[in-house]
């Protein structure tokens, strides 16, 4: 299964990066090796610096602000530094993982409702 990412440095080796890109607020699916076909997905936190998974890791959706979770007024890039704040344990994992509950598809739009004890 071949990889599927657009961003790629530009011609100058300047740093920039042109397509679609990981930024603030990216969902991103990473992959098990090239062409591997297994994946986790991430969000990228407000804090991050993520150009270094440019090229290698596939972005295919934003954070919007009208996202929120259950009956919460939190969403977007809100919410995504929230979960990135989750206590972990040496291996990183979270000590009460959130889920996610459901998710409502319409055009191109996604809502994903999360819990989060």
């Amino acid at each position: 299964m071949p990889d599927e990412f657009d961003c790629t440095e530009s011609p100058e080796g300047s740093g920039q990066w042109m397509g679609t890109c990981h930024v603030p607020g990216a969902l991103s699916m990473a992959n098990s090796g090239p062409n591997s076909g297994g994946s986790q997905f991430y969000l990228v936190d407000k804090d991050s610096t993520p150009s270094h998974l440019n090229g290698k890791h596939t972005v295919f959706g934003m954070a919007t602000d009208d996202s929120t979770y259950l009956g919460s007024s939190v969403g977007g890039i809100e919410l995504i530094d929230m979960l990135s704040e989750y206590p972990t344990d040496d291996g990183d994992k979270p000590l009460t993982p959130p889920y996610i509950h459901s998710i409502d598809i319409d055009g191109d739009i996604a809502r994903m409702h999360l819990i989060m004890p």
